[in-house]
């Protein structure tokens, strides 16, 4: 019996030992799966026995919990041991419902553990502001992690050498710790990540090795692929100057590097194309730009109500290339830049705002890709900015902060963000103001402005526009109580700009400086522009705009090809009697020889003649060529070698032939179908060589051998 219990021992920890996970319900103090809410701000208490050393890489614990959490106010926070806070919070309820069930997972590093007793307790505490009224009021969590049964792992780790890197890159080398390890995700084969063919975004990459001790651990990494504009690949004409035109700001270069930069500008002509293919590269370019409104004019104004679809507006306005965006508390209205063609859009999301440079639109988020929300009543830590689509759903590219960053109401004051050229400043909860490089995520503190006094929107935040005057940088935004006004942050100083004094309640606005127009919404009517019940508008502004030094996104490939004529090397036929057939090629829109256009590909020779070819190909241009084709009776020796030293046998073949040349001569061989079509070639022939027509059709093939520049011809049956 002693035997057959220790065989079921073993078999455990066989299993235990491959899985190395550790997962298990936490009771309560009195041996439950549940604790029960009982008030706001209550502790739940949970023990997990025989927590294992040697824990790594992220732990989860996962909440299962119903209640008052319907609100982005009601929460669970959870607490390691030591009272240590795991970073996030759970969620609210997706519907915005009451005592619904439902889960969520909170992380934390899972070597935290080690330094815990096997039955250490872990704590969830509830908000100030969940009540106690559900028929169902209860919490049960469970941890998960990994661990190595074995003793301390070497935690498997690798480098990437770039994690920014573009399409057109070279492939990277990844080395991997403990070695021998296998790597997973897109673009990689083997240990090497190939960026090409890959869509702008972040990949991440796994990297699973076992050490020594026989402990398994993966480590996951991101890499980004940056946005590029699209590639250009044009037929042209030899000798072509070629001119490329953008609506915004592009670098040329003659290399990948961009160490020999042609050009900045919207447009640019490329000297003369003399050789197929000739590669160039472009980029955007970005940031700094020179922006400053000069002032706002109550002209070419436009007025709709959009309260029928986003209901009563709470702040937050957007513009793409071909759309204007404003925020309601049912969701949001999208227009076109003429405010006509009105559509839903089903969005909740507090924290969007522009790139002015490419009009893409972007929003805040967390680590787990939530995006602020329910008017913001709470603050939000946000880690990464991610792109959205024309109907305000992630694209897919996102960038992550250089730190993480709470926004919110700005002790308890309206926090402001504006919308700028490849950059923005907006204000955190402590109502310090950061700059943001979209391109990179790359936050700079600009320190705390009290002067900064936006007028109350019905959100966490209003919204204005981002100047930059060569030196110093400007916001364009409502003052509380008062019109658009020009704040520097450099000298703290108001400029009024507004030649509008009837704003009613507007606190947020953008521009569009392709047509020097201000977007800007209020609630109900103004003398000056109208309105109803929520009104968006605009009007016209009088900006400057210049790009300056800036940022160079990844660069995309201009490849500019052209087309060639080629009828080959001058020839000497020795044979007077021979015709000599001149193939000029399939698939151009004309054929003209010695001026006479009989679109024809071929053109037969008996006479001495200097032959003049012109085509007409598929981007209308010219292709010349010329040949001189020498009729000479050669000298004796010459033509006894020309007629009798070369041979072609067996003919007629179904197979193979062999070639019989001069004991010391080489030449080159050109074989053509009965139709004048070039089907092969040899550069270099000798005598004994064999020439496989296995798989050619059947037929009459001429075979034009040409040794010293004489030409010798000879037509093969193929059976």
């Amino acid at each position: 019996m002693k035997k057959i219990y220790l065989l079921m021992f073993l078999s455990m920890c066989s299993l235990k030992f491959n899985a190395q996970t550790y997962s298990s319900v936490g009771l309560t103090l009195g041996g439950y799966e549940y604790d029960t809410i009982v008030a706001n701000q209550d502790t739940l208490k949970f023990i997990f026995s025989g927590l294992n050393a040697n824990a790594f890489g992220q732990a989860k614990l996962r909440i299962t919990y119903a209640g008052d959490f319907g609100d982005n106010s009601e929460f669970l926070n959870a607490y390691l041991p030591d009272w240590s806070a795991i970073p996030g919070q759970t969620s609210p309820n997706s519907q915005g419902n009451d005592c619904n069930t439902q889960i969520d997972s909170l992380f934390f590093d899972a070597s935290l553990i080690n330094s815990f007793a096997p039955s250490d307790t872990f704590y969830l505490v509830t908000s100030y502001a969940v009540d106690v009224f559900c028929d169902e009021q209860r919490v049960r969590v469970e941890l998960i992690y990994d661990y190595c049964v074995f003793g301390n792992p070497t935690y498997a780790s690798f480098t990437i050498p770039n994690a920014n890197t573009c399409s057109l890159f070279e492939p990277q080398t990844l080395i991997g710790v403990p070695s021998g390890g296998t790597f997973v995700g897109s673009g990689i084969n083997g240990n090497v990540f190939n960026p090409e063919n890959l869509v702008p975004g972040s990949y991440f990459i796994t990297y699973t090795a076992t050490d020594t001790i026989g402990c398994t651990t993966s480590k996951t990494k991101s890499i980004k692929v940056g946005s590029a504009p699209n590639s250009i690949t044009e037929l042209v004409c030899n000798g072509s100057s070629q001119l490329v035109s953008f609506s915004g700001n592009h670098v040329f270069s003659e290399n990948l590097e961009f160490d020999a930069i042609l050009d900045t500008a919207n447009n640019y002509t490329f000297a003369p194309i003399l050789n197929s293919p000739t590669t160039y590269y472009y980029a955007n370019y970005f940031e700094p730009a020179y922006f400053m409104i000069d002032t706002i004019i109550a002209l070419d104004s436009m007025i709709v109500d959009h309260n029928n679809t986003s209901g009563d507006d709470r702040g937050g306005i957007l513009i793409s290339d071909t759309n204007v965006f404003v925020v309601g508390d049912n969701g949001v209205s999208r227009f076109n830049l003429d405010l006509q063609n009105e559509t839903y859009l089903n969005i909740n999301n507090d924290a969007m705002f522009n790139d002015l440079t490419t009009r893409q639109i972007y929003s805040f988020s967390n680590s787990t890709n939530v995006f602020p929300s329910e008017n913001m009543s709470d603050n939000f830590t946000a880690s990464k900015i991610i792109e959205l689509d024309a109907n305000l759903l992630p694209t897919g590219n996102e960038v992550s902060l250089s730190q993480n960053v709470t926004i919110g109401y700005a002790n308890n004051n309206q926090a402001l963000l504006l919308s700028g050229f490849s950059e923005i400043i907006f204000s955190d909860v402590n109502n310090d103001f950061y700059k943001l490089k979209i391109i990179t995520g790359e936050l700079t503190l600009l320190g705390q402005h009290s002067a900064v006094d936006p007028y109350y929107s019905e959100n966490w935040m209003s919204w204005g526009v981002l100047g930059f005057d060569g030196i110093d940088y400007h916001a364009f935004y409502r003052k509380d109580n008062s019109s658009i006004i020009d704040y520097n942050f450099e000298t703290q100083t108001e400029t009024l700009i507004d030649g509008v004094n009837d704003w009613n309640d507007l606190a947020s606005f953008t521009v569009n400086e392709q047509t020097n127009r201000l977007y800007f919404h209020y609630e109900n009517s103004t003398t000056t522009f109208g309105g109803n019940n929520e009104t968006l508008g605009y009007t016209t502004i009088s900006d400057s705009l210049e790009f300056l030094n800036g940022v160079i996104t990844c660069p995309a490939k201009i490849e500019y090809t052209f087309n060639t004529i080629n009828l080959g090397l001058d020839t000497t036929i020795c044979d007077s009697t021979e015709t000599f057939i001149i193939e000029a090629g399939f698939g151009f829109e004309s054929y003209t020889w010695n001026g006479v256009n009989n679109n024809w590909n071929i053109f037969p020779v008996n006479t001495t003649s200097l032959i003049t070819l012109v085509v007409v190909d598929e981007v209308n241009c010219n292709l010349t060529d010329t040949i001189l084709v020498t009729f000479d009776p050669c000298d004796v020796s010459i033509q006894e070698n020309a007629s009798f030293s070369i041979s072609i046998y067996p003919n007629p073949t179904n197979g193979n032939v062999v070639i019989s040349l001069p004991t010391s001569d080489e030449g080159n061989l050109s074989v053509y179908d009965a139709q004048g079509k070039l089907v092969s070639t040899f550069n270099v022939i000798k005598s004994g060589d064999e020439v496989n027509l296995s798989a050619f059709a059947p037929g009459v093939y001429t075979f034009k051998i040409n040794i010293n520049d004489k030409l010798h011809i000879e037509r093969i049956i193929k059976n």
